[in-house]
């Protein structure tokens, strides 16, 4: 890693180099640090900084920081750190001791297959292939999406409660096919058959379901296609309509037998 400015290389790197050799050498028995040269224990307050600081080195890709020898200072470190943590959760009674120590948990990055930064979940909810990275080229609506590769193929007509099957389809291969879920999640009351291909059941709830399968044949072809199966609610009941005039009428029938009843004589 380096940088220039003024027509003079800065070696990044080397700088980093010295600063962690120079903090190894004041790293105690006990795995913690201490800025006191003459201090013969470690201290929270410092530790946690110099975890921090090695974290970082690793992160940028420092391959001092990513050795073994420094691998071992930091795990030493964070036992350090991990064995001083009072009972109440906090570390020396302290806001700003125990703020530091609560930092040193290593930072955890999400699978991002096709490296688009979107990560592999998040494009399975959006319905996008996380094994083709994503771009204007593919955007939906242009033209040049791709079915099953950038863009999900959609089965529809699937309802709630009601019974649904489709078939999976390759593009390629032999015919001999062996089918299986990589990511996502089939709607409930649905499952695959990983020998034909079909799915099938009775959904139980409505929503829009991604997920990515892949068709194998048996010469070592395959292929990862993405797929959304839609379910919806029910129509909702529809009410007879009656137009107007229709009504007019009715109502006119209805005063016709009110006045028919009325002026009929009563027997006694």
């Amino acid at each position: 890693m380096a940088f220039s400015r003024y027509r003079n290389n800065h070696s990044l790197d080397t700088h980093i180099n010295n600063s962690l050799n120079w903090l190894q050498a004041r790293q105690k028995p006990d795995g913690g640090f201490a800025e006191d040269s003459n201090a013969q224990a470690g201290r929270v307050f410092e530790t946690a900084q110099v975890v921090k600081a090695l974290m970082l080195a690793q992160s940028a890709g420092n391959p001092t920081a990513q050795n073994s020898t420094f691998q071992n200072v930091l795990n030493n470190a964070l036992d350090f750190l991990l064995a001083r943590q009072q009972s109440g959760g906090n570390w020396q009674d302290g806001l700003l001791p125990t703020l530091l120590a609560a930092q040193i948990a290593p930072q955890s990055q999400l699978p991002d297959t096709d490296g688009d930064g979107i990560p592999d979940s998040v494009e399975i909810e959006l319905g996008s292939n996380p094994a083709i990275a994503d771009s204007s080229q593919f955007a939906v609506g242009n033209g040049e999406a791709l079915p099953g590769a950038s863009t999900a193929i959609v089965a529809g007509g699937a309802m709630v409660q009601q019974a649904f099957e489709t078939d999976l389809a390759a593009s390629c291969g032999n015919g001999n096919y062996a089918w299986s879920l990589v990511s996502g999640s089939l709607p409930e009351g649905m499952t695959l058959n990983t020998a034909t291909g079909r799915l099938s059941g009775t959904p139980t709830q409505v929503g829009q379901f991604n997920f990515v399968y892949r068709a194998a044949d048996s010469e070592g072809w395959s292929e990862d296609v993405l797929m959304q199966i839609a379910i919806e609610a029910p129509p909702p009941v529809q009410v007879p309509f009656m137009p107007e005039w229709m009504l007019a009428v009715l109502a006119f029938l209805l005063f016709l037998i009110g006045q028919f009843y009325r002026q009929r004589p009563t027997t006694r």
